[in-house]
């Protein structure tokens, strides 16, 4: 009987350790879907009526940035505010099209 006892604590010990070897540490993410980075663009203002450029870069921030410092704040449903770009120099009366939602600030209620 106390054999039985002592294969079963051993077990129980090499179960627990097998289990921490497979488990991310502190530092470590088992799924990177929530890290998001974000670039610094050139933020432009748009016309809502045209959804063209108004005129030049605004803002040469990120986005959570530039929507902490001024009145666009990224309401769903709503035309876009502000269009982000890599290319500094956009002409106004450029269509913006449909930016993906990285590239695009939307206007407040």
């Amino acid at each position: 009987m106390k054999n039985k006892t002592n294969i079963f604590a051993i077990a129980a010990v090499a179960g627990a350790i097998a289990s921490l070897a497979f488990t991310p540490g502190k530092n470590e993410r088992a799924d990177n879907a929530e890290t998001t980075v974000q670039m610094t663009q050139y933020w432009y203002p748009v016309d809502a009526a045209t959804n063209e450029i108004a005129g030049p870069a605004a803002y040469h921030d990120t986005k959570s940035n530039v929507i902490a410092s001024q009145d666009c704040k990224d309401q769903a449903d709503q035309p876009i505010c502000l269009f982000g770009s890599d290319d500094p120099s956009l002409s106004p009366g450029t269509d913006v099209g449909t930016p993906s939602e990285s590239n695009r600030i939307l206007r407040s209620n």
